[in-house]
């Protein structure tokens, strides 16, 4: 400090000035770093800039007083040195023409470097005092600083609800509102209540869920739902612009809990202005200061409209979340807004056509993505490859041109984990290419290690090209890495059931329900996931109140097409496990005056199960009126698998056997190998080939394929006690022995009507076991 003291004194007033300033800009952008890297309060920094403007004439006056108003050269004052540095001796030095003129008297002794210096570091200390005992009072909810879940008014993660904000403009309101719903729901602290449960809510008050939430009614909603509290807002007009207030108030008394301002000049700023105030609010109620650093930007697609840009983001984050059905509510609101936001076209496609069409609206899906596909040459390029590959992947299939576009893609960006994602799940399943797609997928992990969808791509290709110790490893990381998506647990169950770990898998099903309990969504694919374990083991009675169970619970989330579906599960167990083709085909029945065919989109039937099962349990006619009125609706329905062993059942049932073979065998694909076999198993024998039909059967049994399950389930019992028949009629009684065994294992709890079958098949392994002593 002594050198610093020492320099200044030998600077004249306007370099002091100078110096000043421009330590003053240092000072400033050290505070500014530390705000951002720290998150600290947006008080901090107009503090300092006080500090520095109060600190500016202490330092103008002291120069002026120990320095005069400076010349060619300074003064130093023997007597001021020595209380800078402890010097007693005197000065003899007498300024000479154009030196300083230091000002005398009594302000030297009060104007000192050494109080600047130390008043400034002191200033600065209180700064950080200030900072430390704000930070301690808000953390334990102390006086206007606490927050209200600090001071145990709301708890941490608690629900709230969002009404409309008000204004005289009911299109502003509407944008304010769900502008101020993008903000909170970035929020760690409070979850939002989504637009389904409060349809649904309304609903059961007899209130018209398209009507606006005010403050009254969002208060009556949160009381009967056990909300604790509501956020509600308001525009005003001022002039050309605008106030707006935003407010928490409590459900129960609508006492008032936090209340904060912002303004906004014009309608440019409003924006702006919104995002102010639920940082404010968000801050009031307990969100940290470095979430409320920031949040995620836009995705950066073209749209001429902003708010629809808005929108479209939270669609990206709700999919992200595993959240399909808000998802697609967002993009729908999307496009409606801008009819020509061709990503958000291709988003509401995908939704609907992948991942098993989980919406049961493949209809709309399919529109979605050739709308896109029509919009295509106003888009950047990347835009334009993918909506291109989305338009050959689904609407008009041609894998080649769909895998074209994505390898332009990764040409332009090797990293680019959409391409690298969409490219693995064509090369793998359409062409073959598995090793391929892992190490695509593997790639597009590194990218992005968050991703549920990378996750589960990856674990099912690395189960394709047999290895199952890295699908296990990839499948623990995604429930490490994302342990509130329910996808987690449901993946690692459907693998465990295709190495017939029945319990385990049963384990994971139920975890999955448990994860986002009340998602109707997870409830359905629980329950299948536990029906088609029940019925691989002959538990049918179970297999058909679970598959009952995820039908409900598809029409209950308007998902038709997959309620029917999941009917359709068992009616096909019913037939193959236990070739009750009457009581399958009145099951079937049932299902589709349930669930009309005529009362969905052409599209939104799982055509591919329906018209299968449909002709193995009706029978030539029948079957072949299903194919038909399938390919009539379907323009794609004949490169379907599923078209080729439904024709498959029409020739078996005609008599003709060796066109059903061959229809079979067109049909097989890499996707899922092990899904024609037992068909073919079954046509052999029927050709009187039983050579044939073993190898099939035991080809079979053997195939990896993560999703076997859905073929075990029906066809795994049926399967293991045929081949056993086969082999002893063969008298190849080893082979008899082991696979009688298996079947006998696998129905030991299975239902009572299929015991005297499992008896059986155990008394004639016992007899077998005799003979060969």
């Amino acid at each position: 400090m002594k050198r610093l003291i020492h320099e200044i004194h030998r600077r004249s007033l306007w370099q002091v000035l100078g110096i000043y300033l421009a330590g003053s800009w240092v000072a400033l952008q050290v505070v500014e770093t530390m705000a951002e890297s720290m998150s600290l309060p947006e008080w901090v920094q107009p503090f300092a800039i006080v500090l520095l403007v109060l600190g500016l004439p202490v330092v103008l006056a002291t120069a002026f007083v120990q320095e005069g108003m400076g010349g060619t050269a300074a003064a130093t004052p023997a007597r001021d040195l020595a209380s800078v540095d402890g010097a007693g001796a005197e000065s003899d030095a007498t300024p000479g023409r154009g030196a300083a003129v230091p000002v005398a008297g009594r302000g030297r002794s009060l104007f000192t470097w050494r109080r600047a210096v130390l008043g400034g570091a002191g200033a600065f200390a209180l700064l950080a005092l200030a900072l430390g005992g704000w930070i301690v009072l808000r953390s334990l909810g102390i006086g206007p600083a606490g927050t209200l879940v600090a001071k145990g008014v709301l708890e941490d993660q608690a629900t709230l609800l969002l009404t409309d904000f008000g204004a005289e403009d009911p299109s502003l309101a509407h944008a304010a509102t769900e502008a101020f719903r993008v903000d909170l729901e970035q929020s760690s602290v409070i979850d939002l209540a989504d637009p389904g449960f409060v349809s649904a809510a309304l609903g059961r008050m007899q209130r018209d869920p398209a009507a606006s939430l005010d403050a009254d009614t969002g208060r009556e909603l949160a009381l009967r739902e056990g909300l604790p509290a509501i956020i509600g807002g308001h525009i005003a007009s001022a002039g050309s612009g605008y106030v707006l207030t935003a407010q928490v108030l409590g459900a129960e008394d609508g006492q008032l809990l936090v209340s904060d301002r912002e303004t906004a000049s014009d309608d440019s700023e409003l924006v702006g202005a919104i995002d102010r105030l639920s940082k404010k609010l968000r801050e009031r109620i307990g969100e940290s200061l470095r979430d409320l650093a920031g949040g995620p930007a836009l995705e950066r697609v073209t749209t001429r409209d902003l708010e629809a840009l808005r929108l479209y983001s939270r669609a990206i984050r709700a999919d992200e979340r595993g959240q399909d059905q808000e998802a697609a509510e967002l993009l729908e609101e999307t496009v409606a807004r801008d009819s020509t936001f061709a990503m958000a076209w291709r988003k509401l496609g995908m939704i609907h056509v992948s991942g098993g069409g989980a919406l049961g609206q493949r209809t709309r899906g399919i529109e979605a993505l050739g709308r896109a596909y029509e919009l295509r040459d106003r888009l950047t390029e990347r835009e334009r490859l993918l909506a291109t590959a989305g338009y050959f992947s689904f609407v008009a299939p041609d894998e080649s041109r769909a895998v074209r576009a994505y390898e332009q893609m990764l040409e332009r960006d090797p990293e680019d984990n959409w391409a690298l994602n969409n490219l693995a799940i064509i090369v793998g399943p359409d062409f073959g290419e598995y090793e391929r797609a892992v190490d695509l997928l593997e790639r597009a992990m590194d990218t992005d290690t968050l991703s549920r969808t990378h996750h589960w791509n990856l674990s099912v290709a690395q189960v394709a090209v047999g290895d199952l110790a890295g699908a296990e490893t990839t499948l623990e990381a995604w429930r490490r890495r994302l342990p509130d998506d329910p996808l987690g647990p449901w993946f690692t169950g459907v693998l465990a059931a295709a190495l017939r770990d029945y319990e385990t898998a049963d384990r994971y099903a139920r975890e999955s329900a448990n994860v986002r309990s009340g998602n109707l969504y997870d409830e359905a694919l629980s329950n299948l996931l536990l029906g088609w374990t029940a019925a691989a083991r002959g538990r049918l009675s179970e297999a058909a109140d679970r598959f009952g169970a995820a039908e409900r619970a598809n029409a209950e989330r308007g998902a038709r097409g997959e309620a029917l579906d999941a009917a359709i599960f068992d009616a096909t167990v019913r037939a193959e496990a236990v070739g009750d083709l009457e009581g399958a085909a009145e099951r079937l029945d049932s299902a589709l005056d349930r669930h009309p065919l005529d009362g969905m989109g052409p599209l939104d039937p799982r055509w591919d199960h329906l018209s299968e099962t449909w002709a193995r349990v009706h029978g030539a006619r029948g079957g072949d009126r299903m194919v038909r009125r399938w390919a009539e609706l379907d323009p794609n329905a004949e490169g379907n698998p599923s078209h080729g062993y439904a024709l498959a059942w029409v020739s078996l049932a005609s008599g003709d056997p060796t066109t059903a073979i061959r229809q079979l065998r067109e049909a097989e694909t890499p996707e899922c190998q092990p899904c024609a076999m037992p068909r073919l198993a079954a046509a052999f024998e029927a050709a009187g080939q039983p050579d044939s039909a073993i190898a099939y059967y035991e080809r079979f049994l053997e195939r990896p394929n993560f999703f076997r399950l859905i073929q075990d389930a029906p066809r795994l019992g049926s399967s293991l006690e045929r081949l056993a028949s086969l082999y002893d009629e063969k008298d190849d009684l080893e082979n008899a022995a082991k696979y009688y065994a298996m079947f006998v294992e696998l129905w030991t709890d299975a239902d009572d009507e299929l015991q005297p079958r499992v008896r059986a098949a155990q008394a004639r392994l016992e007899e077998i076991l005799r003979e060969r002593g």
